[in-house]
């Protein structure tokens, strides 16, 4: 939070009490009344790394799953399987801008594949390449599944992606 003080004051008297102790202060931001990019900054810096509780709790619990084996996947191939069938409940990516992969997309966001050939097979003819992280982005719209932002410092990911699964694929029996 940043501002005139006694403003900053009155505000955080009225936010509610659970709220209260979440509030950062950005000392000396309101004083010398900074441009927007000085305060974009200070903000960037104050939430680098930092992840909502919420995000947090889904990393968890796919870190839950991928070390027993379960509802989790990495990679991009498995990530674009689940994708397709819609299992996928929270999408999670390293942030590659500058990443080589590339996925092919049709028009609809469910519409994603590893090969073009493998889109065509499908009968769709509108077809196109691009990065990995659009189309996967994309993809999670259809699905209704979270996308969860994952500094690689934090956890690096295999391909920079990962799946937490709504289920796990039931064993075989033999």
């Amino acid at each position: 939070m940043a501002g005139d003080v006694w403003a900053r004051g009155i505000l955080v008297r009225r936010l509610p009490p659970a709220l209260r102790g979440r509030v950062f202060t950005l000392e000396g931001a309101g004083e010398s009344r900074p441009g927007r990019a000085l305060l974009e900054y200070r903000l960037e810096i104050l939430f680098s790394g930092r992840m909502a509780e919420h995000d947090r709790s889904l990393l968890a619990a796919f870190l839950a799953q991928r070390a027993h084996g379960g509802a989790s996947a990495e990679g991009l191939a498995p990530a674009v399987s689940a994708l397709q069938r819609g299992r996928v409940k929270a999408l999670f990516l390293n942030n590659h801008p500058e990443s080589p992969l590339r996925l092919w997309a049709g028009q609809e966001p469910g519409q994603l594949a590893l090969t073009e050939q493998e889109l065509r097979s499908y009968g769709l003819q509108d077809v196109r390449e691009e990065r990995a992280d659009a189309v996967l982005t994309r993809a999670l719209v259809g699905t209704r599944a979270e996308l969860v932002l994952v500094p690689e410092q934090q956890v690096r990911l295999h391909e920079g992606v990962g799946v937490l699964l709504r289920y796990a694929e039931p064993a075989p029996r033999f």
